[in-house]
């Protein structure tokens, strides 16, 4: 599929120098530290805030202790918002 030019395949540091780092630069969402571990905490964490429970998230990235998954677990500030938000809400008076 990435093709050096030889026959051969890049390896995961090619990758991600020639094709993955340009590309979210040219789409302004690189950081430093960009990398394969970004792609895996934002699928633990778009699968959690899709509803998986700790445990869920923790099988379906393969980590043995749910202190792991996390550690590997982005919590978005809107998402913070909207859990406080709801959390308020059960303690507003009904006037």
């Amino acid at each position: 599929m990435f093709d050096r030019g030889d026959g051969l395949p890049y390896d995961d540091r090619g990758l991600l120098q020639h094709f993955i780092r340009p590309a979210a630069v040219s789409l302004g969402f690189y950081w430093e530290g960009f990398g394969f571990h970004s792609f895996r905490r934002e699928n633990i964490t778009a699968i959690q805030e899709a509803g998986a429970s700790a445990i869920e998230a923790q099988k379906h990235a393969g980590h043995s202790r749910q202190t792991m998954t996390g550690e590997y677990t982005l919590l978005q500030r809107k998402r913070q918002e909207e859990l406080v938000r709801k959390v308020q809400g059960r303690f507003e008076v009904i006037q």
